[in-house]
């Protein structure tokens, strides 16, 4: 006996000896980390995830060429910054914004109607045919049908609630929320500095309500809000923040989401060979291909659907804000709420994101790769007004697809009279409503072709140092 005990003393210390032989001087090494992410149901649920980490020696890692882009040795040559900061113009009249208020909400209820979503009936002498489809389609991928309730966060003193939306100001919001903490512990500096995530302050700080069953009376006669971007942008934002090559905007790597998304892309969706220090990483259009290969169940939060993560068909949404109008929002929501720390225009700066941008990467994916995203995202679509028309004419045409006819080049500029009761809306948001597929003339009395606009095509984003 005491012999086949010492043999397996030995065995084992043989087995750890090699492991740690193999972990240091093997070809690869794993390590553990312990990251905060709160993916599925519950917004900020401060769950902890494993992920390996792997790390080979064998893949070449950026290395940027001396002398080049800037001053000394070793300055990496970055691209063309993709956005530019200004002062925000000036808020229209509250009248005005209240009116485009109160039509958000209306069309987000209509659209829930139409397809009968929630405790929706859907609405009579629709398209049977548009409607079924996509009540199959929402069967089939299995979206909530109850109202996810516990991915709200509230403020019961204020009586305010939000569903932050990733790559949608959600950090800058909730930075705002963390204001009227219980606390008292964040003031307009402090929370530029946050010592955790923001949604996982947020949530320890506001908790949950005492009951499911108060979601509903607090949601209805609270100020319940959604702040939602146009989707394609908002996936684009996700691509370059989370999967692309850090180098192009001159960022560290993320090796969360390249170890749990960026590799698996370039393994089953790249379909040339690359070359060069950067093959590793997945490009834009392989990252359309990948998201439109998996049901929406498997989505990050950062792409996925708004009507997956926030069922604004369930929960009685009384505040629709957009992305593209940030500053303009929070004005109104400000006024409405009486929560004045909201409505300091110090804490904005106005994020122009060049036209260029989307150009150049939409105009990598095929027209009918983007008509699927888009058929993947309709609802979202149509529930917030926006259109991917656009979108759609930057991609690679396909066979069946009609050239579009060159405008000519010698046709002079019409510029049609303006009627003396006709408002102007200010430049700087008539390139971004025609972008995103609002009605000028519905929202603000005028036409688009009215107004000249002053080379804004962007995005009224977040405070600086505060990410989406």
């Amino acid at each position: 006996m005491p012999t086949v005990v010492q043999a397996l003393a030995l065995v084992v210390c043989i087995h750890v000896v090699g492991q740690g032989l193999l972990g240091k001087y093997g070809s690869a090494k794993y390590r553990f980390s312990k990251s905060y992410q709160a993916t599925g149901y519950g917004f900020g649920s401060n769950k902890v995830s494993k992920v390996i980490k792997y790390i080979d020696k064998n893949i070449p890692r950026y290395s940027p060429k001396p002398g080049k882009g800037g001053k000394g040795k070793g300055k990496q040559q970055l691209s063309t910054p993709s956005t530019t900061s200004t002062t925000p113009a000036p808020p229209p009249p509250l009248l005005d914004l209240v009116e485009v208020q109160k039509r958000r909400v209306e069309r987000l209820r209509d659209t829930c109607v139409k397809y009968g979503i929630g405790s929706h009936r859907a609405a009579p002498l629709q398209p049977e045919e548009e409607v079924q489809d996509m009540q199959t389609f929402l069967t089939k991928q299995n979206i909530p049908v109850k109202p996810l309730w516990q991915n709200l966060i509230c403020a019961k003193e204020q009586r305010v609630s939000i569903c932050p939306v990733y790559k949608a100001a959600s950090t800058f919001l909730l930075k705002k929320l963390l204001l009227l903490a219980p606390s008292g512990k964040y003031d307009k500096e402090s929370v530029k500095h946050l010592e955790a995530q923001a949604n996982v302050l947020a949530r320890k700080e506001f908790g949950y309500l005492d009951s499911w069953t108060l979601y509903p009376e607090f949601t209805t006669n609270g100020t319940s809000m959604i702040f939602v971007r146009h989707p394609f942008e908002r996936i684009l934002s996700a691509f370059r923040d989370k999967l692309e090559d850090p180098s192009v905007q001159g960022r560290k790597p993320n090796d969360y989401y390249f170890n749990k998304h960026g590799r698996r892309i370039v393994m089953h969706y790249r379909k040339q060979q690359i070359t060069g220090p950067t093959w590793k990483y997945p490009k834009f259009s392989e990252f359309v291909d990948y998201v439109l290969g998996k049901d929406l169940r498997y989505d990050d939060e950062h792409w996925s659907p708004y009507y997956k993560e926030c069922t604004p068909c369930n929960i009685n949404y009384t505040f629709v804000g957009h992305f593209e109008t940030l500053y303009w929002d929070m004005h109104l929501l400000a006024n409405k709420t009486g929560i004045a720390v909201w409505d300091d225009k110090t804490d904005y700066f106005q994020s122009s994101t060049h036209r260029a941008v989307s150009e150049e990467y939409f105009a990598t994916v095929e027209r009918e790769k983007i008509r699927k995203l888009y058929t993947r995202y309709k609802l979202d679509f149509e529930l917030f007004g926006y259109s991917a028309d656009d979108f759609i004419k930057l991609g690679i045409p396909g066979p069946e697809d009609i050239a579009d006819e060159p405008s000519s080049k010698n046709e002079p500029e019409v510029i049609p009279e303006r009627g003396p009761n006709e408002k102007l809306v200010p430049e700087a948001m008539v390139k971004k409503h025609q972008e995103a597929g609002d009605n000028l003339e519905r929202d603000f009395g005028v036409k688009a072709e009215e107004t000249e606009s002053l080379g804004f095509d962007g995005d009224l984003a977040q405070p600086e140092g505060i990410s989406e």
